[in-house]
């Protein structure tokens, strides 16, 4: 078989996991809350969301850094007013950061003259979150824990999706480096994974490929499953 055929194969096999994916619609929503892009980064990679080329659109914490757990549910309690104040281009960096609360490190396309653009597409993103719960299907708000200096703002951030959202919704929380350190109510559910080692890096395919990070991986996988059928009491929908 020559590159060029094997190429078409590909191209094609990919034409038609788009087109299947634009097809199915699950009767939940999955909302990543960060605190980095590694929460959007696990739900896609496990098929949990379908891809931004069948229909997925991106939200406001899918691909920010936030530097502790509390201001996610800051900026949830105050409908993102202040989300724009404050930003601030790292010329180190070369990435956009607000007052040490956000970190836009994979918008490495916008320079420092490119503040409006960045505004601009995360404001986008902003609309996107409101217009998932706008709909009627209950959700699962998911969020990884990777580092125990991020924090932890649990069951602030319970009492706001509540006072804010409407649709029904469950709170599901992986701890990776023992951040929780207090009972939690039961409207929360929290899986306790240890890293497969201290310096384990999320992103690298060494670490993830490798047969404790699979381990891991499949342990995450599972307990989002097991939300979404025994607590939502939902069939686990599947993406190609």
């Amino acid at each position: 078989m020559t590159s060029k055929t094997e190429a078409s194969l590909l191209n094609l096999k990919n034409s038609l996991k788009i087109f299947l994916n634009k097809q199915i619609n699950p009767p939940y929503q999955i909302i990543s809350l960060g605190v980095n892009c590694y929460a959007k980064t696990f739900l896609t990679k496990r098929k949990f969301k379908k891809k931004k080329d069948a229909g997925e659109l991106t939200l406001p914490f899918d691909f920010t850094f936030y530097t502790n757990a509390k201001y996610i549910t800051e900026f949830i309690q105050n409908d993102f007013s202040d989300y724009f104040e404050e930003l601030y281009f790292i010329e180190k960096s070369q990435y956009w950061g607000k007052a040490r609360k956000i970190f836009f490190s994979h918008e490495t396309d916008f320079k420092e003259n490119d503040k409006e653009k960045l505004v601009e597409m995360y404001s986008k993103r902003i609309k996107n979150f409101y217009s998932y719960l706008s709909s009627d299907k209950p959700v699962l708000f998911f969020q990884i824990l990777t580092d125990k200096e991020e924090g932890e703002d649990l069951e602030n951030l319970f009492c706001v999706l509540k006072q804010k959202i409407k649709p029904p919704f469950i709170l599901a929380v992986v701890d990776c480096d023992e951040v929780i350190e207090r009972e939690l109510p039961k409207e929360i559910c929290v899986l306790k994974l240890q890293k497969p080692a201290p310096d384990y890096d999320f992103y690298s395919k060494k670490c993830y490929k490798s047969s404790k990070g699979k381990e891991f991986e499949n342990k995450i996988e599972k307990f989002v499953s097991e939300v979404i059928s025994k607590e939502m009491k939902q069939r686990v929908v599947k993406y190609f």
